[in-house]
This record gives structure tokens, C-alpha cells and sequence, in this order.
């Protein structure tokens, strides 16, 4: 490849999932659309019903906005995710009246400037330089820290639940979508998943196995069977996606 020469982008991508060692049914459901540069992960809200059809309706919704946009300019990230919102809540209001469904969403787009990243809810994207230089946190976890419960006549110490969402597609009011640009380069390796993963496997973990498994297909597997040996506490899903040039 000459100078002159513009360098494209190119990429692999893999996606890997699990119900865990616990939990009755996968409430995780994934996006990897290699073609249109399009990946999402989606995790139902523990604590509210139809958890699983929360986080099927979003990537079904999302789908279809992709295949709209093929026919017109396309639209913010922003409004595809409030209109991803909408189609969830409105399936809480056929399934659920009372209280609703909710599930989070994590989606990367990629473009000829990088890439864009949209989060509600505490699945989460990381981005590892290179392959070799330290794994960032691109995401930051919509959620407050839960109340301990203390047991009465019991000596036990407290029980502490894990923390609440305060935003995820579905609740009742529109939860405001963070947006990011990234810029990004040969080498790069993203990866999006559900908290199930993260709470078997810390960042230290992740990027000691993203350093050691050479493609996406292998450390999907490799991140799933570790996360299931060490518990399986949880469904947990991932996607990832490595760019190269050509």
C-alpha cells in the first residue's frame, strides 16, 4: 500500500452468550452486523417482568431502524435509541401495565470517522488499544447504590443488594442517552457486555485475556467459559469487534 494511499478500516467480530450456572432463562440478547458496522448488547432489568422480550424488543427495534436508514440520511444515535425507548415501553404497557419492562442497551455504530457509542443502563463498552495498552472503561454505570438490609435477632452482617437502575429503555419517562465519539485505529479491539460478565471478571481480567487471545471469536468463548467457571451467577453476553486496515 503506497503513502497515497487512504487506509480503510476493516473488521472482524464474534459474540458469545450463556445463561449461567443460576438463572432459569437468558434475558441477554446481542446485535452483530459486520456489514453496516453495527453491534449492541442488551441485558432485561432484574426486578421486572418479561425481562427477556425487554431486551428482544430493543435489538428488534434497532434492526429496524438500521433498515430504514439504509433508505434515507442517516439519523443522531441519540434518536435511534429514544425511538428504541419507545418501542420498549410500549410493550411494557401490552405486557405489563403496573410496573412496566426495562432492559439496558449498549450500541456501537461505526463510521469512516471512527465509531459512535450510545449507553443506558450498566451493560458495558470497553476499548483496548492496540491490543496491548490498557483497557478503558468507555461507559459509565447508570445506577445508585442499593440500601444494606439488616436481619433482625439475627448476627449476621448486612446484606447488601446490588445497585438500582436509575436508567434503562422502558421506564417512564425517557432516560437520557449518553453519546460518545471514538476515534479509533488499526489494532483496536471494542467490547461490549452485558454486567453478568463483569461481575465474574474485573478489568484486570479482561484485558489480560484480551491480550493473550489473538481474534474475537476466541476471547468471546474464552470471557463466557471463565465467567460460567466462576459461578455463572448470571446470563452473560459479549460482543467484540477488531479493527484492521486494508
Amino acid at each position: 500500500m503506497s503513502p497515497a494511499t487512504p487506509r480503510r478500516l476493516s473488521l472482524t467480530a464474534a459474540a458469545a452468550t450463556s445463561i449461567g450456572l443460576v438463572r432459569q432463562t437468558n434475558e441477554d440478547r446481542h446485535l452483530l452486523d459486520a456489514s453496516r458496522g453495527w453491534f449492541a448488547v442488551a441485558d432485561g432489568v432484574g426486578g421486572l417482568p418479561y425481562g427477556e422480550r425487554a431486551s428482544e424488543c430493543a435489538i428488534r427495534h434497532l434492526v429496524r431502524e438500521l433498515e430504514a436508514d439504509s433508505l434515507r440520511a442517516p439519523r443522531p444515535l441519540a434518536d435511534i435509541v429514544e425511538c428504541c425507548h419507545h418501542a420498549v415501553r410500549q410493550l411494557g404497557t401490552q405486557l405489563c401495565p403496573r410496573t412496566g419492562i426495562g432492559t439496558t442497551f449498549t450500541a456501537l455504530r461505526l463510521t469512516p470517522e471512527g465509531g459512535e457509542l450510545a449507553h443506558i443502563g450498566d451493560s458495558i463498552g470497553f476499548l483496548h488499544p492496540g491490543r496491548n495498552r490498557p483497557l478503558l472503561r468507555l461507559t459509565i454505570d447508570h445506577t445508585v447504590p442499593a440500601p444494606a438490609v439488616f436481619i433482625n435477632g439475627l448476627d449476621a452482617p448486612p446484606f447488601t443488594p446490588p445497585p438500582r437502575l436509575v436508567r434503562y429503555l422502558g421506564q417512564p419517562a425517557s432516560p437520557v442517552c449518553d453519546v460518545r465519539s471514538l476515534a479509533l485505529a488499526p489494532g483496536d479491539r471494542i467490547i461490549l457486555c452485558s454486567d453478568g460478565l463483569t461481575r465474574a471478571l474485573d478489568d484486570l481480567d479482561l484485558a489480560a485475556l484480551s491480550s493473550a487471545q489473538p481474534t474475537p471469536a476466541a476471547l468471546a468463548q474464552a470471557l463466557i467459559r471463565v465467567a460460567d467457571l466462576r459461578g455463572g451467577q448470571d446470563n452473560s453476553t459479549v460482543v467484540i469487534v477488531d479493527l484492521t486496515v486494508f
